[in-house]
């Protein structure tokens, strides 16, 4: 199940602070309506810390829950699948496709 869908954004600072290895800035396009009382990791600048006061505002995501399927791996920016356990139901299950950062050790 997606948690949610969002564009990746580039870049290594967040409001002039250096971004965690481990997390990656995303603008969260949506989100699956049954996440949305689920908090975040951090919380943003205004202190939003909930799925349900992010969408359309940079947040950062940890990047072992960051998930890119085929068709988002073009020069243009499209929302891309994040959460836990994505399966889209088409058999795009990111769990098989190769990822560019470590699987989640642990959840929080």
């Amino acid at each position: 199940m997606s948690v949610g869908m969002g564009v990746a954004l580039p870049g290594r600072m967040y409001y002039e602070q250096p971004i965690p290895d481990d997390y990656a800035r995303v603008e969260v396009m949506w989100i699956h309506p049954d996440q949305a009382d689920d908090e975040i990791d951090i919380p943003t600048p205004d202190r939003s810390m909930y799925l349900r006061s992010v969408v359309g505002k940079e947040v950062l995501w940890a990047r072992c829950d960051i998930y890119f399927d085929e068709s988002t791996l073009s020069s243009q920016p499209s929302p891309s699948p994040m959460g836990h356990d994505y399966d889209d139901g088409g058999g795009n299950d990111p769990a098989s496709t190769p990822r560019s950062t470590p699987p989640c050790t642990s959840n929080p």
